[in-house]
């Protein structure tokens, strides 16, 4: 029986308006989730995450016409499918952040932080005899900008490998971390210091607890001082890092139950906090980047 609507099929993020990818060899290199990912010469980015046992399916066995209730099957179909996709903007967000970290320990530059993806930002990709086909939905349409730096083929391999190393490291966590840090650094970018702070230490808190529950033992749900003691003992926390740490704690701590005015640098302390964490996890450097979208 063919679905009235068939599954989902490949996810496209453009990067046309910050990399020139002209001269890149497209490859396709598999991602966290056994996802095929491959950077093309025309300055986008396709998951084939049809090709994932997390990221496929979404297909719909048939869609009501008439009048009446809509069946139960079709509404939790519907309800399924919009969950992959989230699923699979998180994923992409998520990789986006570790991409425009490579590009920028290569380059030594800082790049503006696109929008995330969501479901008002975002392309789909459909073969049709044997041509990927575009469709971006209404809203993501790039910004005609000039791309300020050639991606180059080990920032694409060097990508895939930091990426690859945050999952293993951070299995099922590794997507919900990340991609809160990109959302962090968005609303950076945006002077929404309080969001960012906010979301910062979410990510740095999860950090925390899941290398507490991997290199410590069983963490505390409810007590992060306890969990950043634990890793203190273990001598994982130290130096510089535990400083930002625990003054990126503070500030959220101040902002979260006096409504104490967050700042730059106290969102800045809170994303940094959480990058650092991840880098000396994996002995790689994540760099996010924190560039606004104009100064004062």
């Amino acid at each position: 029986m063919i679905p009235a609507v068939p599954s989902l099929g490949p996810y496209v993020l453009f990067v046309e308006n910050l990399f020139s990818t002209a001269g890149l060899k497209m490859s396709t290199l598999i991602g966290p989730d056994s996802v095929p990912i491959t950077v093309t010469d025309a300055g986008c980015i396709i998951f084939e995450f049809d090709k994932s046992p997390t990221y496929a399916g979404g297909q719909i066995s048939e869609v009501f016409k008439g009048t009446g209730e809509v069946s139960e099957l079709e509404v939790q179909q519907r309800e399924g499918r919009r969950n992959i996709s989230y699923l699979r903007f998180r994923y992409m967000n998520s990789a986006m952040l570790v991409l425009l970290s490579e590009a920028a320990i290569e380059s030594n530059k800082s790049f503006t932080v696109p929008r995330p993806c969501a479901p008002d930002n975002y392309a789909s990709g459909i073969v049709i005899n044997g041509k990927m086909c575009i469709h971006r939905v209404q809203g993501s349409l790039p910004i005609s900008e000039s791309p300020v730096h050639a991606l180059h083929a080990d920032v694409v391999k060097n990508f895939m490998e930091t990426f690859n190393s945050i999952a293993e490291e951070f299995g099922g966590s590794c997507m919900d971390i990340c991609s809160l840090i990109y959302a962090s650094s968005y609303n950076y970018s945006n002077h929404d210091f309080s969001s960012s702070l906010l979301i910062g230490w979410a990510a740095a808190e999860k950090i925390i607890t899941e290398l507490h529950l991997k290199r410590v033992g069983p963490s505390s749900r409810w007590r992060m001082d306890k969990n950043i003691k634990g890793l203190v003992d273990a001598n994982i926390l130290t130096g510089h890092l535990l400083s930002q740490v625990e003054d990126a704690k503070q500030a959220r701590n101040d902002f979260a139950h006096n409504l104490q005015s967050s700042s730059s640098g106290t969102a800045v302390t809170a994303i940094f906090s959480a990058a650092r964490l991840i880098g000396e996890s994996i002995g790689r450097e994540l760099r996010p980047l924190l560039q606004t979208t104009y100064h004062i």
